[in-house]
């Protein structure tokens, strides 16, 4: 009886020991996925590979709710980040709000340039253009409308200086973009 104990006990030390090794080599799994959530609303958006997201009062001072930052020194040397802010709905005419942003900044900016983008989300109405001025600056922007069902469209731009962006700052963008996900808002447009 005293053998069948110890080898118990062995068994049981061994796998304790096993257990214990293969959860300090097991690769930590990124929790890529955030939730950002504000007065009457909440939305989830993944964080891409080598870059940071802030969600907090940090973010407010851009007057945005998240903004999403690179650790690459070379898109921190041209100034690259991700914004993303929800915008409560007048109407569901998402498409004449760009219009109307785009007039806008070429009142601004009579030097402004319009070039096409193609990164749609997959559920949401996708509308969006690159705002640039070559070898100066490049902004990518898209304004997405989850739908009737929710009171907020959602902008989300990235910004760089000098040059185009890069197809790894282009492929963060899209990670970003192609998440997002409405979750709950308070209101309902009703037409």
């Amino acid at each position: 009886m005293r053998r069948l104990v110890a080898a118990a006990l062995v068994i049981v030390a061994l796998s304790s020991i096993l257990v214990t090794q293969a959860s300090q080599t097991a690769p930590e799994k990124k929790m890529d996925t955030l939730m950002v959530y504000g007065d009457g609303f909440l939305f989830s958006m993944k964080e891409p590979d080598g870059w940071h997201c802030v969600c907090d009062s940090g973010a407010a001072q851009y007057g945005v709710n998240a903004i999403v930052f690179p650790s690459s020194p070379g898109s921190r040397a041209h100034h690259v980040e991700i914004k993303v802010r929800l915008n409560e709905k007048s109407d569901e005419d998402t498409l004449k709000d760009l219009q109307a942003d785009m007039q806008q900044y070429k009142k601004k900016y009579p030097k402004v340039q319009f070039a096409l983008l193609d990164i749609a989300h997959p559920e949401y109405k996708t509308y969006q253009k690159l705002f640039l001025f070559p070898n100066d600056y490049y902004e990518y922007v898209t304004y997405l409308n989850p739908g009737r069902q929710h009171a907020f469209t959602i902008s989300i731009w990235m910004s760089k200086e000098k040059t185009p962006a890069t197809r790894e700052e282009l492929a963060a963008y899209s990670t970003v973009l192609r998440s997002v996900q409405m979750i709950t808002s308070d209101l309902q447009i009703s037409h």
